[in-house]
């Protein structure tokens, strides 16, 4: 390549290296044009910084409350009875309307026999199987084991009240059952 294209090439290059640099320096945040601006922004920062130390003390207190309620090898029942004004007869199928659990036992209207989906398995709820026995042999039945994910998302919707809940429920989101009481 001679010698003066390849000058001009590099020049041309610096050049749009130039550019693009100055276009940076223009993007860039400006500072407050005066006292006044710049207090604006400080007052702006505050509030911000506030409202997210309010968020964070929220989510502290719902681990803890949460971490309190929950123990390894509960079932959602068992987990759900804990909370104040959850009808826990109907967790189950809450549960199989958003495909966590179904029924084993379609044909069989008198009883259910839950068991967890694919979905769900190992990351929400697991499953322990037993047997009972019965006049015509044994049953195999399936003891649903709630995860901490699982716990985490029932008590989310605790929260957003989409649990199923008693009729004559205070709105209280109590999990001591002495205050429940009193």
């Amino acid at each position: 390549m001679p010698k003066l294209l390849s000058n001009k090439l590099g020049v041309i290059q610096l050049e749009q290296m130039a550019a693009s640099k100055s276009h940076a320096i223009t993007t860039t945040p400006a500072l407050p044009e005066n006292y006044i601006s710049a207090l604006e922004a400080l007052l702006e920062s505050k509030k911000s910084e506030a409202m997210l130390a309010l968020v964070n003390k929220k989510q502290e207190e719902k681990i803890h409350s949460l971490q309190n309620l929950f123990q390894v090898g509960m079932t959602p029942v068992k987990f759900c009875k804990q909370l104040n004004g959850v009808n826990i007869n109907h967790i189950s199928l809450f549960l199989q309307e958003r495909k966590f659990l179904y029924d084993a036992q379609r044909e069989n209207k008198k009883y259910h026999i839950w068991r967890v989906t694919s979905y769900a398995r190992d990351k929400y709820f697991t499953e322990s199987p037993y047997t009972i026995p019965t006049e015509k042999g044994s049953l195999q039945l399936y003891e649903i084991i709630l995860l901490k994910e699982g716990a985490k998302w029932l008590y989310r919707h605790y929260l957003k009240k989409e649990l199923p809940m008693k009729k004559d429920w205070n709105g209280e989101f109590t999990h001591d059952k002495y205050l429940q009481a009193a």
